[in-house]
């Protein structure tokens, strides 16, 4: 036996683990992003400069 490769029903399982594990870094890195970049709107939104333009 050569190791974890030739098991399948374990390659299967790394698979479909690392599948949802890079979903889930995927969408806290999208919330990450979102949260940090929404002050910044408000604020500019916000600035007088933003709308005398």
């Amino acid at each position: 036996m050569t190791g974890v490769e030739d098991d399948l029903p374990c390659r299967d399982l790394v698979e479909m683990v690392t599948e949802y594990l890079e979903g889930a870094l995927d969408a806290a890195s999208t919330a990450l992003v979102r949260a940090t970049e929404l002050p910044a709107l408000r604020n500019l939104a916000a600035s007088p400069q933003a709308v005398s333009g």
